[in-house]
């Protein structure tokens, strides 16, 4: 894999600026249903139908606890949560310094077997986190 910095060729899609704002969006919508409305009165559909929880289940409920300081319940509910919060902070992080130095992007380049590492380490995450929530009756 290799690292650099490159500026955004004509017509690229700016993911810094696309997934900040996607984020931004996300977080103040969320904060306001929760704000307006409370946590969710209802459960899972797909385990009210199957019995099994689903790959989400606990997600609302983990941000709820990671945002009152709790990130062994956030852990709990879901082991994706706190690694989602991190690596979304992290991300706007870096795109808000890329975005204030201008137009040039941090950009990885993968070779084919490198990106699928990357697809199957994604896969196999989201099965263990699936597993837990499985195993711990969720």
């Amino acid at each position: 894999m290799t690292l650099e910095w490159r500026p955004l060729e004509p017509g690229a899609v700016d993911h810094e600026l696309l997934w900040t704002s996607v984020l931004a969006a996300s977080a103040a919508t969320g904060a306001l249903l929760i704000y307006a409305v409370g946590a969710p009165p209802f459960g899972c559909v797909f385990k009210a139908v199957t019995g099994v929880p689903c790959l989400t289940c606990g997600v609302t409920r983990g941000l709820l606890a990671l945002a009152a300081g709790d990130v062994v319940a956030a852990a709990r509910w879901n082991p994706l949560v706190p690694l989602g919060a991190l690596a979304g902070m992290g991300y706007v992080g870096y795109a808000a310094a890329a975005l204030a130095a201008g137009p040039r992007r941090l950009r990885a380049r993968l070779t084919a077997a490198e990106a699928q590492v990357v697809r199957w380490s994604a896969v196999l995450l989201a099965a263990l986190a699936w597993a837990w929530l499985i195993v711990d009756g969720r």
